[in-house]
């Protein structure tokens, strides 16, 4: 399920998993119970699901020259790629629309382009379009012709598709040839000439996944990877159905609740299970099951409860589970799996050697991503960067291509720096960044082409360490102009760990300043008033220096 399903959780110190400031409202306990009977639904594997509607949508900004994912083949532009969860074997029938223009129009029509259709790196369709129909004069664009207006209408394919998650692919050939003529330069992403030009490249707007059909009545098999670490047993009878249950909802429940399983709470989930058993199949009465463990305090909630002998307002030891807890939580967003769990309830992970033998194995499982995700997501602002909008005027170059450049390099530096185990002072002196085409153009770093990231080290000092990377630039400035102030406010709370309170700001704008030198001149003559405030003054007087030769898209 996605975040989008949910509201924003409240944030504090620019962080949303800060207990004091959480709360659980109506609308949000009705969003969990919704989601817990979809996932539970989709993991099980409901041969009797309904059909459903899938839309991924693209950015309108983005740009679709090159080939955009690891997920596309080699020699192809464009279009959208995702890993999409088909919850049943069955028909699925996936959908293509078209970018059009603010008339309406389908973008690129006047070319042949190809557009296939993968599934899993294998292709499973192919569409022709474009060159094949009438398309009336420029000046009457808004009078669209059916084929301006509904060539794509055919974009579409039903195909077969067993259980699972699935990679899906949609891309268009590339074509190299370039017209005769004088060469122009492309439009920016955002502005109202390139949201108007049909003879701008073709590109897909969305996709629409639909299904199962003709899934009603299949016997149910048990293929996926959720299943498979569901079901752990199988009863030949009815008989031996409740054993089974119990011991597949003991061992869901013990990672879910992560602590070891009481018999109360087995009690408890065979109520459920009996009835959803009740009333469908044994698979029923796990789903049933299932979706009381998802919506349980103990699942929701990272309970801690405070020892009855502790002293209020005194430290105390936690115990191995809730180290465990925390541990998962940080490093992976996630509950504890099998090994770091086990350890905990043997008390065994305090040991000498083993809490740093979980912590370097945990960093190099893959699931170790979400720490760049989350944490240094929101510690960086690189979250920021989904919403910041440079001026178009003032900044044409950039679009959705770059934004989401700035991002990936800023990721890729960041779990370098954690899984080489590099100094924190490399944070601000690193010399090497990871670009792809577009982004080492921007920069000005020869040699890199294609769009796949790649490590490069950086000619000279002027862009070592994050203070040098185009999503903090951006980020921590102005639409139309940068703001030392504004980036120095940041280096000192995100990277120093200062504060930099109201009446900061407050002086700056009392005083009126405006320049180094008037900086300087007020520390130098007005001590008494700046004591308070000298260390951060320092500080972003530091950074203005170091960061003011910056626009907001990172370029001198």
């Amino acid at each position: 399920m996605g975040g989008s399903c949910y509201p924003a959780d409240d944030q504090s110190y620019g962080f949303d998993n800060i207990a004091d400031v959480l709360s659980l409202s109506t609308s949000l306990l009705e969003r969990y119970m919704l989601a817990a009977g979809k996932i539970a639904q989709l993991a099980i594997g409901d041969s009797s699901i309904r059909s459903t509607t899938v839309t991924y949508s693209t950015s309108p900004v983005l740009m679709q020259h090159h080939r955009m994912s690891e997920l596309q083949p080699f020699g192809t532009r464009g279009g959208f790629a995702t890993k999409h969860y088909f919850p049943v074997d069955g028909e699925y029938e996936l959908r293509i629309k078209l970018e059009r223009t603010h008339g309406d129009a389908i973008k690129g029509l006047q070319n042949r382009n190809q557009l296939e259709v993968r599934l899993d790196r294998a292709r499973v369709a192919a569409f022709e379009i474009g060159a094949d129909g009438q398309r009336e004069a420029w000046n009457a664009v808004f009078n669209l012709t059916p084929y301006e207006r509904d060539a794509d209408n055919d974009l579409r394919v039903k195909i077969p598709v067993k259980a699972g998650m699935r990679e899906v692919a949609f891309s268009f050939l590339r074509n190299s040839a370039i017209a005769e003529g004088v060469l122009e330069p492309i439009s920016a992403a955002e502005t109202y000439h390139y949201a108007g030009d049909r003879d701008a490249p073709m590109a897909v707007w969305t996709v629409e996944v639909e299904g199962p059909f003709n899934a009603e009545g299949r016997k149910l098999e048990l293929g996926t990877p959720s299943q498979e670490r569901i079901f752990t047993c199988t009863p030949e009878s009815e008989a031996l159905e409740a054993a089974c249950a119990e011991q597949i909802l003991g061992s869901i429940a013990r990672r879910a609740f992560r602590r070891p399983i009481t018999d109360a709470d087995t009690a408890s989930l065979m109520t459920f299970y009996n009835v959803g058993r009740t009333n469908g199949s044994f698979q029923s009465g796990i789903e049933f099951a299932l979706r009381a463990i998802l919506v349980d305090p103990e699942f929701l909630f990272r309970v801690e409860v405070d020892p009855v002998t502790v002293v209020p307002g005194k430290p105390y030891a936690i115990s191995d589970l809730e180290l465990a807890s925390r541990l998962s939580f940080f490093l992976w967003s996630s509950v504890p799996d099998d090994e770091l769990l086990g350890l905990a309830e043997r008390n065994e992970l305090r040991e000498d050697g083993v809490l740093a033998a979980q912590v370097d194995r945990m960093l190099s499982d893959p699931k170790s991503a979400a720490l760049v995700d989350n944490f240094a997501g929101q510690w960086l602002f690189l979250r920021n960067m989904r919403s910041v909008k440079p001026d178009p005027i003032a900044f044409p170059e950039f679009d959705g291509n770059l934004r989401e450049a700035f991002q990936q390099e800023t990721h890729l530096w960041f779990d370098s720096q954690v899984r080489e185990n590099r100094s924190v002072l490399k944070i601000l002196t690193s010399d090497y960044t990871y670009v792809n085409q577009r982004l080492a153009e921007h920069y000005g770093i020869p040699g890199v082409l294609g769009n796949h990231f790649r490590r490069v080290t950086l000619p000279g000092e002027t862009r070592r360490g994050i203070l040098g990377h185009g999503s903090v630039l951006t980020a921590t400035s102005y639409a139309n102009r940068t703001s030392p102030v504004k980036r120095g406010v940041w280096v000192l709370e995100n990277l120093f760990g200062g504060h930099h309170h109201h009446h900061h700001r407050q002086m700056y704008r009392d005083l009126k300043i405006q320049t180094l030198s008037q900086i300087l001149l007020i520390l130098k003559v007005d001590r008494v008033r700046c004591a308070n405030e000298w260390n951060a003054i320092e500080l972003i007087l530091c950074v203005r220096v170091v960061m003011s030769e910056w626009i907001p898209l990172g370029l001198h």
